[in-house]
């Protein structure tokens, strides 16, 4: 994935680790600890307008779109 260009090697200064948990007669558990990554992160101002306001920019949209990314990964 990195040739590709989907990944990149990355040099920062704070490390997320990983914690695999193996439990009996049951799938492998992989944890990530986060909070470093979550501490360097910047807060959106943004409010999300109310649904009729987004509703209200598809006025005169001849096509509508949408995509579900409940089980995609990278």
């Amino acid at each position: 994935m990195i040739k590709n260009g989907i990944l990149e090697i990355s040099h920062l200064p704070y490390v997320t680790p990983l914690t695999i948990i193996q439990r009996k007669d049951k799938p492998v558990c992989i944890r990530v600890d986060v909070r470093q990554v979550n501490k360097q992160m910047v807060l959106d101002r943004v409010k999300t307008p109310p649904a009729h306001a987004l509703l209200q920019r598809f006025h005169g949209a001849k096509y509508i779109s949408s995509t579900d990314l409940n089980s995609v990964f990278l």
